[in-house]
């Protein structure tokens, strides 16, 4: 599992690399989101729109019990 989970680590980093390469402008710590605001990787599919997290995006929401 570990060696798997190092493999995954190591091309995601690459894959970063070279988006960050390739589109300079492009955000760096944000989620990719289709019209739905279902998160994607960013080379799954075009047309994503960027998506910050916040208390009140990604987050669940917090509510006292009862």
């Amino acid at each position: 599992m570990k060696m798997k989970w190092l493999d995954i680590a190591d091309r995601a980093e690459a894959t970063f690399e070279r988006i960050a390469n390739d589109q300079p402008d492009l955000p760096i710590g944000c989620a990719f989101v289709d019209e739905e605001f279902e998160p994607h990787w960013i080379e799954d599919r075009e047309g994503l729109s960027t998506h910050f997290a916040s208390l009140r995006g990604c987050w669940p929401q917090i509510v006292a019990p009862g």
